[in-house]
């Protein structure tokens, strides 16, 4: 009995240290936040901050970092995170719906509801959050995809799909019109697939160059020699800049993500 009550005892002190440290870690990335200290290690974001220098994993990060930024906009949520009563993947479930004008009710229901019925709650007040948008793997080249749409998109979605069966005279599922309808998308839309097109003409402007040889990815690397996977929010950045002569050719140009852009211009 002794040897169990220590084992509990011991337990006990661990769940404390652990919860003081959930809240100690939201105030250390609300600084890094308001800092920007992510730049200072060749980092775009918290979020590639977080996982490539503190090696947290995605999910993690992601929950702390939400909570993090709802706790500044909403100091009593980091309270009521140091003094135990409430979890940071608990606190997750609420940050959708909570705000200064409702913190009160919100936060008793955190604390309180089992978790099953705090996102029932969450879900009633923003429907969004009762199908968060995921994808899985169900085989190595396939994966399961969930996400809610609202009607109207739905009636788009099944109107494309009557068309496309029409046109191939045949049941077409809602995987192929998809497929269909991204494809026409990226075709005219792609600055990637548009200068595959056209790479075989001999006036390939200077930009459509740099996009097909770096594919419309950020160029980045990290210490690590891992590059960049962000392909959105792009600039085409200057290595030798244009107020030092840089030319715009080919092999002056390459393609950055708005955060490592920031980061290279404030070391220049």
């Amino acid at each position: 009995m002794k040897q169990f009550m220590q084992i509990h005892h011991q337990a006990i002190e661990v769940v404390t240290r652990y919860k003081k440290v959930e809240s100690d870690l939201i105030e250390i990335l609300q600084k890094a936040d308001d800092h920007k200290i992510y730049l200072n290690f060749n980092c775009k974001s918290l979020h590639d901050y977080t996982m490539n220098v503190l090696k947290l994993s995605e999910s993690v990060a992601f929950n702390f970092i939400v909570v993090a930024r709802k706790a500044k906009e909403v100091p009593e949520l980091k309270q009521i995170i140091a003094s135990g009563k409430l979890s940071v993947s608990k606190a997750r479930k609420i940050t959708s719906v909570l705000t200064k004008a409702n913190q009160n009710e919100w936060l008793r229901m955190a604390v309180e509801l089992p978790q099953k019925k705090l996102e029932q709650e969450v879900a009633k007040a923003n429907p969004k959050e009762a199908n968060p948008e995921k994808t899985k793997y169900v085989s190595e080249s396939r994966l399961n995809l969930q996400m809610g749409i609202s009607e109207e998109l739905n009636k788009m979605f099944r109107r494309a799909q009557d068309l496309e069966s029409q046109k191939k005279n045949k049941h077409v599922t809602l995987e192929e019109t998809l497929e269909v309808v991204l494809k026409q998308y990226l075709e005219t839309q792609d600055p990637v697939v548009k200068s595959e097109k056209i790479k075989s003409r001999k006036n390939l402007a200077v930009a459509r160059q740099v996009q097909l040889r770096d594919k419309g990815q950020c160029t980045h690397r990290h210490p690590t020699g891992q590059r960049c996977n962000e392909k959105r929010w792009l600039h085409v950045h200057h290595v030798l800049p244009r107020s030092r002569g840089g030319p715009d050719t080919l092999e002056n140009l390459t393609t950055l993500c708005s955060g490592h852009h920031r980061l290279i211009h404030q070391h220049l």
